[in-house]
């Protein structure tokens, strides 16, 4: 079924055709309203039939991770969510402009390196994605809450000239201009405005009685057209849509959001400009069937790397049982650390596994974890690539032996 936006209508049709179309559409009993002004409009979303079937869709696709999630051994779930969220923190940043490897996320996230002042930057952002991995992280209810939350986002990236100067908010006019340099949004001014723009966004996000899903990935157009701060509002706008479909969908499908939304970010940059447009009178549906879009198609890549990492998981198996048949490797304990690598390698970071993981795996002290560590690296299977702290992870030789691809096949 199609959805003409509003302005289209009024070029092909006229003004009463056009104001005929938003009357309807806003009486619809399909119709979500928020008290949230758009111009001379208030914003409102209409469920149509492709959208509710795409969160169907959605909704469907998550029952397949989660198969797929219950398969994979526990350490490669956690090797994963580390992974998943390495990207998340990069790309968050990347739409924005903010160019992050995954080391450098990497090294924020290592407590050895939490007051170093070169490791400041992405510190805050990349615990805040580690707790929601863990499934720790939580939703702001306030404004103080959401001030708070957005402090520990941005801080070490914050120019002084772009810190908040209102009571909580930013206390000027800021301006968002296009390519051009012309004005394409104007966030909320006064403060008082920012501050009853983000209540209802709050509310939005939390929503869980009506469309829960579709009130949540509104509640992100909300939050960007208020536009509370100078800068850092796409990452904590992310970040908060993030929180919540970790709630209603699964900690995967979360962190993989935003590798999406870069790959295309015209048309997710074109879906906000869309609904601000005053000739479609706050009509927000467009802007839900896209995000919608976006996180399921998040997912069918998800679902197809699963897929893809599961079936060398079951070589792996293979491949250590033909080890342990043939005695390849001794003992037993070099054995089971050969098939933690080779865990870390399909699901997990390529910077590597430390010592502490090795013991906690195969419930030895530390300094036994490094006795078979040094061996197993002696024998050319695995190779440093840090010494403090000290990461391995599988040579060339270790992946042969494992029956692994290169790490460029997989990641």
């Amino acid at each position: 079924m199609n959805h003409p936006q509003i302005k289209k209508v009024f070029h092909a049709e006229g003004a009463a055709a056009a104001e005929a179309l938003e009357t309807s559409r806003r009486r619809s009993e399909a119709a979500l309203h928020w008290d949230f002004p758009l111009g001379e409009s208030s914003l409102f979303c209409l469920l149509t039939l492709p959208m509710v079937t795409q969160v169907e869709k959605i909704y469907q696709q998550e029952l397949d991770i989660r198969q797929s999630w219950l398969n994979l051994p526990p350490g490669a779930r956690g090797h994963y969510i580390r992974s998943l969220l390495l990207n998340e923190v990069m790309f968050t940043n990347a739409i924005e402009g903010v160019q992050s490897t995954r080391r450098q996320i990497e090294d924020a996230l290592e407590e050895s390196n939490r007051r170093s002042p070169e490791h400041r930057r992405f510190r805050e952002l990349s615990h805040l994605y580690l707790a929601l991995g863990r499934g720790d992280g939580t939703i702001p209810t306030s404004v103080h809450d959401l001030r708070a939350l957005y402090d520990r986002i941005m801080d070490g990236e914050l120019d002084e000239t772009d810190r908040p100067d209102g009571e909580l908010f930013r206390g000027d006019i800021v301006d968002i201009p296009d390519g051009g340099g012309r004005t394409v949004h104007r966030g909320f001014q006064p403060e008082a405005k920012i501050t009853a723009g983000l209540q209802v966004t709050l509310t939005a996000l939390t929503n869980s009685e009506t469309a829960p899903l579709v009130s949540a990935v509104m509640s992100h157009f909300m939050f960007e057209c208020v536009h509370p701060f100078y800068d850092g509002n796409g990452r904590t706008g992310r970040y908060l849509l993030g929180l919540r479909l970790s709630e209603l969908l699964s900690t995967a499908t979360a962190l993989t959001l935003s590798r999406t939304l870069h790959e295309d970010r015209r048309k997710y940059y074109r879906a906000f400009t869309d609904v601000e447009d005053p000739m479609n009178r706050g009509d927000g549906t467009s802007f839900a069937q896209m995000m919608l879009e976006a996180i399921s198609d998040s997912q069918q890549e998800l679902v197809a790397d699963l897929a893809a990492r599961d079936y060398l998981l079951t070589q792996l198996d293979r491949e250590i049982e033909r080890i342990r048949r043939e005695a390849a490797v001794k003992p037993e304990h070099a054995v089971k650390i050969l098939y933690l690598f080779g865990q870390v390698d399909l699901f997990g970071s390529p910077s590597g596994t430390k010592v502490a993981e090795v013991a906690e795996y195969l419930d030895l002290s530390p300094q036994q974890a490094r006795l078979y560590l040094k061996e197993l690296e002696e024998l050319g299977f695995i190779v440093p690539t840090s010494r403090r702290p000290l990461r391995l992870v599988l040579s060339t030789a270790g992946r042969d032996l494992l029956g692994l691809p290169h790490p460029d096949t997989v990641h």
